[in-house]
């Protein structure tokens, strides 16, 4: 994985360097991020190191930065559909269109712990993982990346319960 992880640095330190944009990705820094990241930050499922693209938060096409605090990994092809928009913009039209298992966590099933999965304490890495973890249902995969989830699960219906019983009264 490491060549293909130094031709994905190589080809966007190329595209910030033909806009202009100032920035340069350091291959040992985003080695590290992908070794952080198991999940696509689009689409949610498990990225095969041949499916993995760069892609920037805030697009390069909108001024975004080539920085590491702004890229992360997803699908070549989620990046593609994607394109030169805001993730937030196209995650919802995503949503619409593609179906994905729902574990009950609304971190996970919005995508929002894929996203944040690199900046837990702890988190699980890419390296770690067992060699047939790609072959595992994504209900086991969740299992293993966020062995406490039914805890998290119920926190979270607490929380809404609770919530709901606020603007109830």
């Amino acid at each position: 994985m490491t060549a293909k992880i130094k031709k994905l640095v190589s080809r966007q330190n190329k595209r910030a360097h033909a806009k202009g944009i100032k920035g340069v990705l350091e291959y040992n820094s985003v080695l590290q991020v992908w070794d952080a990241t198991i999940f696509c930050n689009i689409c949610g499922a498990f990225i095969e190191d041949e499916d993995a693209s760069i892609d920037h938060n805030e697009p390069l096409a909108s001024g975004g930065r080539n920085e590491l605090d702004n890229i992360h990994f997803v699908h070549y092809w989620c990046n593609n559909f994607k394109g030169d928009k805001n993730w937030l913009n196209v995650k919802a039209k995503w949503d619409r269109h593609y179906e994905k298992p729902l574990t009950g966590s609304i971190v996970i099933d919005s995508g929002a712990g894929a996203f944040l999965h690199r900046w837990l304490v702890n988190p699980p890495k890419r390296s770690n993982l067992s060699s047939n973890f790609a072959s595992l249902s994504y209900f086991e995969q969740i299992l293993i990346v966020h062995p406490n989830i039914k805890e998290e699960i119920e926190r979270e219906q607490e929380t809404l319960s609770e919530t709901r019983k606020g603007r109830n009264q």
